[in-house]
C-alpha cells in the first residue's frame, strides 16, 4: 500500500462516519401476534397486529427495499387462521405414532389403493332426473 494512499483512506474515515451518523435507520416494525384472554378464561384470542396502509408507504418505486406490509399481512394471516393461539407460545406434545396406520397408508400407496384427487377443473355434480321406466301411472 502506498503511502498517498493510506493517508488519504485515514482523512476519508472521519468524513464517512459524519456522513453516516446522519443517515436515520428505521426502526423494525413490531408484527408480533399479542394473546388476550377470551370471554371463557380458559381460552385466549390471538389479536393481530395494526397493517400499515399500502397508500402511506414511504419506500419509492426505484428502492430495492421491502415494504412493511408484507410481513404483517403475515401476521395478520397467521393470527386469523391459527386454531390454538396458545400454540403460538408453546406448541403441544406429540403423542404416540401409530405405526400400523402409517405402514397401511404407505402400502396403499405402493399398490395403487389410493383415491385420485378431485380435479379442480372439472364440472360440478348436477342433479340427476330419475330414470323412467317407461310405464305411466
Amino acid at each position: 500500500m502506498t503511502p498517498s494512499f493510506s493517508r488519504t483512506f485515514l482523512l476519508a474515515l472521519p468524513f464517512a462516519a459524519l456522513c453516516l451518523a446522519g443517515c436515520e435507520a428505521t426502526p423494525a416494525p413490531d408484527y408480533r401476534i399479542r394473546l388476550m384472554p377470551s370471554a371463557k378464561e380458559s381460552d385466549s384470542v390471538a389479536v393481530p397486529p395494526d397493517c400499515p396502509s399500502w397508500a402511506t408507504t414511504s419506500i419509492g418505486d426505484n428502492e430495492n427495499t421491502i415494504t412493511p406490509q408484507l410481513g404483517c399481512a403475515a401476521a395478520r394471516n397467521l393470527a386469523a387462521h391459527v386454531d390454538r393461539p396458545e400454540d403460538l407460545i408453546e406448541g403441544k406434545p406429540l403423542g404416540k405414532a401409530d405405526g400400523t396406520l402409517a405402514a397401511s397408508s404407505m402400502n396403499n400407496y405402493r399398490t395403487g389403493k389410493t383415491r385420485a384427487l378431485i380435479d379442480a377443473k372439472a364440472d360440478a355434480p348436477t342433479e340427476q332426473a330419475p330414470a323412467s321406466t317407461g310405464t305411466t301411472p
